[in-house]
């Protein structure tokens, strides 16, 4: 459809929004719901912690490991679940996964302690950068063919081969404090001279990378911002959806999603658990975990690896904390 013909029903578009809108919660929260029924383990709560069993009598304490909602609630728990009961195994700790609904409630979970540490989208450490109470404790390696940036996607049936060609309609976003699915692709458009908030004629967030691809392959958005990490893992476990998809625009690339930890986690703990992330890749099982996400091994943290990621918050005017510590 020609541009002067896409407007011409721009006035309808008003009524469908709210149905729409209405339509696309309702598939996410369905996602949810089927993925709870396939569980082998035990039923994912959105707002509590799920217990990874690991056999043994309890343990003093449990190693509470969040990860941001990067994928879809049911697609963490299969997937990140494992990596949480080797690091738990490795300190002789029963494991405790942690999946917020949102990445606010994620971050809110580090700077408030009530988790242990947590895999996060680097839009949450810049959003921590000065936060005093929490403190970065690793940072991955990726695999040399694995990058970390913002691809702007559509379906590979579409008309569409630029981002500029999306004027006027409907693009997935997942989260607000999602780098890649959000802060990135809007800082694009400005690069190019758009303003992101009249670009589209409707947008919606979906909560992760996967329900955002979701959101392209069954026709319910026209484009979609998603990470290039989560993308790859997408075409590995399923192998035609890039025959599926089109890659219009890439971001510059940034440094990987970070592990951080509350600062006031015991040093022993803090420096137990640094250890296990740093040496994970020197065994095999280890090593198959990682290269599952795309990563190679976990390195010592380097905070300044993260400053361009901050500088594209700063710039899109979202604050950046600089709480006392309590």
């Amino acid at each position: 459809m020609r541009k002067h013909d896409r407007k011409r029903w721009q006035p309808f578009t008003s009524y469908l929004k709210w149905g729409f809108g209405l339509l696309v919660v309702c598939l996410f929260l369905g996602s949810i719901v089927i993925g709870e029924l396939t569980f082998a383990g035990p039923r994912l709560d959105l707002e509590n912690r799920v217990p990874l069993g690991s056999g043994r009598e309890r343990t003093i304490r449990q190693l509470r490991f969040a990860v941001a909602t990067m994928y879809s609630p049911a697609n963490i728990f299969l997937q990140h679940r494992k990596i949480v009961e080797h690091l738990a195994e490795l300190l002789e700790m029963d494991g405790v996964l942690i999946i917020r609904s949102d990445y606010e409630n994620t971050r809110l979970d580090l700077q408030q302690a009530d988790v242990d540490a947590a895999l996060v989208c680097p839009g949450i450490y810049a959003l921590l950068y000065s936060d005093p109470r929490v403190e970065i404790l690793a940072m991955p390696e990726l695999l040399s063919d694995v990058t970390y940036r913002c691809d702007i996607i559509v379906s590979a049936k579409s008309p569409y081969y630029h981002l500029t060609d999306l004027e006027g309609d409907r693009f997935a976003y997942t989260d607000r404090e999602s780098a890649t699915g959000f802060v990135l692709p809007r800082a694009m458009l400005r690069q190019l001279g758009y303003t992101p908030d009249s670009f589209f004629s409707q947008t919606m967030l979906t909560g992760s990378h996967d329900l955002s691809v979701r959101a392209v392959t069954n026709g319910y958005a026209d484009g979609a911002a998603v990470s290039s990490m989560v993308l790859r893992s997408l075409y590995r476990q399923q192998p035609r959806l890039e025959s599926q998809l089109r890659i219009v625009a890439s971001s510059a690339t940034f440094a990987a999603p970070p592990v951080l930890v509350p600062a006031s986690l015991s040093p022993s703990l803090k420096r137990k658990l640094q250890q296990a992330l740093l040496t994970m890749h020197e065994t095999p099982h280890g090593q198959q975990l990682l290269a599952d996400f795309g990563i190679a091994r976990f390195l010592l943290p380097e905070a300044r690896a993260y400053e361009p990621m901050v500088k594209v918050y700063r710039d899109a005017g979202l604050l950046v904390p600089n709480v006392p510590a309590q």
